[in-house]
């Protein structure tokens, strides 16, 4: 799994590539770990790039948000587009999750 790492102003922002799927899981899990450890207070997760989600992507994200809900931080989703975003909808992920354009 592709990804950039940018940290500013008390946030961690994580560019993901084009993909999120099952053999992503132990990547994912040490990204969230490593935000969580850190002194950041919100993990934004752009989407910019991200064409394709699994439903093991959509699982990593509700962990994310347990995650970050119990260490007291924010989570916010940013950029999601095409198909991504009509799954998104079809879940109500806009109700659970903070989205940004």
């Amino acid at each position: 799994m592709y990804y950039k790492k940018i940290d500013k102003n008390n946030c961690r922002e994580i560019i993901l590539g084009e993909r999120l799927v099952t053999a992503d899981r132990e990547r994912f899990i040490t990204i969230l770990d490593s935000f969580i450890k850190s002194e950041n207070k919100a993990l934004i997760l752009n989407f910019k790039d991200m064409h394709y989600m699994d439903s093991a992507g959509l699982g990593f994200l509700l962990l994310a948000r347990q995650a970050v809900h119990d260490a007291k931080k924010k989570l916010v989703l940013k950029l999601v587009k095409h198909h991504v975003k009509s799954m998104f909808n079809v879940l109500n992920f806009d109700k659970i999750f903070t989205i940004k354009s």
